[in-house]
């Protein structure tokens, strides 16, 4: 029994503490690489889709669009790149069988190049996830929720990090803040 108890406290400190710790540690090993930048000639011309995951959103998906239309992506505007056929953006809002207006808001934004893939009957977000990228052009696929805002750079740091064949996934910094603008209590934990 106490070995047991033993192995359970060293699984809660490991989460806490040990994995942290390790994961630091990891990053100073591997802090020289740093992405490189596309001002080569000759480097292969890269395509992002971004996946909109949402359920029900209807309060803030409209600003959802938004943002990520006034993205930039290789010095251009992400709305005007995504009126040109099989351009380097594109744009799909994965929902999870919302039954509010969601849908209906997302499918006001396919003149501006915005893709709706929805699931007839709710199956989760990854299912959705999956159902987006059926249909996926991009080289690199973002994914994103339709409550997170993305800074106006952000597709263009991403795609620094894809010019090195060794990286195969990159994650960003969340903050997360709760209505008033303040730090929420979560933002502290995705911090940790």
């Amino acid at each position: 029994m106490a070995f047991i108890i033993f192995i359970c406290l060293l699984s809660v400190f490991y989460t806490y503490f040990g994995y942290p710790v390790l994961l630091a540690a990891f990053t100073q090993l591997r802090a020289s690489r740093q992405p490189v930048t596309d001002d080569k000639a000759g480097a292969p011309p890269l395509s992002v889709t971004v996946i909109i995951s949402a359920r029900n959103e209807e309060e803030v998906i409209e600003a959802k669009l938004r943002n990520t239309l006034a993205l930039r992506f290789r010095e251009r505007p992400v709305a005007e790149q995504l009126r040109i056929e099989n351009g380097p953006v594109q744009v799909i809002v994965a929902s999870d069988a919302s039954d509010d207006s969601t849908d209906a808001i997302v499918r006001t934004y396919a003149e501006y190049g915005v893709e709706l893939v929805r699931l007839p009957e709710r199956a989760g977000k990854e299912s959705a996830q999956r159902a987006a990228i059926a249909v996926a052009r991009g080289a690199i696929v973002v994914f994103t929720d339709a409550k997170i805002r993305l800074e106006e750079d952000a597709l263009d740091c991403f795609a620094a990090y894809f010019q090195r064949a060794d990286v195969g996934a990159v994650s960003s910094h969340d903050r997360v803040e709760a209505t008033d603008g303040e730090q929420s209590g979560e933002g502290f934990y995705v911090r940790y």
